[in-house]
């Protein structure tokens, strides 16, 4: 058997060196009497995980009404900057790849070919977990390939649920989300509290204490809290809507519950969009849905990215 060797707050930090050995649904409609919604979940429970089209609301117009289960208020201001910055003296390259990043964890051997590291940005120390910005990969994948990992890191790519679990199953870590719209507008969501549970816990997320000022779209309400839920893609249905599977409906591996208050791993558009809400998707930035148009709106660029909770970077 390996032994299980834990990250310590140096983990990161060593990574530019070389390898690193250590192991109820209330859709959106366009017409009166419904109104904008910050969530999404598929049409009806009749819909299942059906596509687009076949419930009486997503998607559609010249609809009459649709079932409000849950009255929620788009965010019409930004929640107050809160950006922490960690004065230290190390200075450390601005960003770095680590190429046969290898993990001994629970006698289980993983091998990340490359893992890019952010040196720069909060002071530094981040290794990105997930990166969109053109488009060029599709993330509706199977759950072994969200698991294992897809893309490169140099360009779109997901680093594997396994992964994440081993990177954040031995002290705390902290999870920073940057997202740009269309209009060069960027904000961050930062979770000081971040963790990925083991497979056989369908690596369910942690995500709590929030700051920053994209807004707490991971844990918005009751029914759309993403902290605290297991992962679901569409060949493996661990969500919260009991009438189908918010995996297959949205056509991407997440944290759902029933369904959405946010989706980074959604599919990519060039800003606006119609039909179901299946785009990238932060909700207490932008509303869901146009009230004028009906159209939905998708960002130009998110990423994700986690450190230990107490690295020692560059000021």
């Amino acid at each position: 058997h390996f032994p299980m060797i834990p990250f310590g707050p140096l983990a990161v930090l060593s990574l530019y060196v070389g390898a690193l050995f250590s192991l109820d649904a209330s859709p959106a409609c366009t017409v009166s009497p419904c109104r904008d919604s910050l969530v999404a979940a598929p049409n009806s429970p009749g819909a299942g995980a059906g596509g687009a089209g076949s419930g009486a609301c997503e998607g559609q117009t010249g609809t009459t009404g649709c079932r409000m289960a849950v009255s929620l208020a788009a965010v019409a201001d930004a929640p107050r900057r809160a950006e922490h910055r960690h004065d230290l003296p190390q200075v450390q390259p601005k960003v770095s790849d680590v190429r046969q990043l290898i993990m001994l964890h629970n006698t289980k051997v993983f091998v990340m070919t490359q893992a890019k590291c952010d040196m720069e940005t909060a002071g530094g120390g981040w290794t990105v977990v997930q990166n969109r910005h053109d488009g060029s990969l599709n993330f509706n994948r199977t759950w072994q390939e969200y698991r294992e990992g897809f893309g490169s890191p140099q360009g779109e790519h997901w680093l594997g649920n396994a992964a994440l679990h081993a990177l954040t199953s031995t002290g705390q870590h902290q999870l920073r989300i940057e997202l740009e719209d269309w209009h060069h507008q960027r904000r961050h969501a930062t979770y000081n509290n971040f963790k990925v549970a083991s497979e056989t816990q369908r690596y369910r997320l942690t995500a709590r204490e929030y700051s920053g000022d994209a807004g707490n779209a991971l844990s918005y309400s009751k029914r759309y809290n993403h902290d605290g839920r297991s992962f679901s893609t569409a060949d493996r249905d661990n969500d919260r809507y009991a009438a189908g599977n918010c995996g297959q409906y949205y056509g991407t591996g997440w944290w759902f519950d029933a369904c959405l208050a946010a989706n980074l791993n959604g599919r990519y558009y060039r800003g606006r969009y119609s039909g179901v809400t299946n785009g990238i998707y932060w909700g207490t930035w932008y509303i869901l849905t146009d009230g004028r148009t009906g159209e939905r709106y998708s960002f130009k660029k998110v990423e994700m990215k986690t450190r230990p909770r107490n690295f020692s970077g560059t000021s």
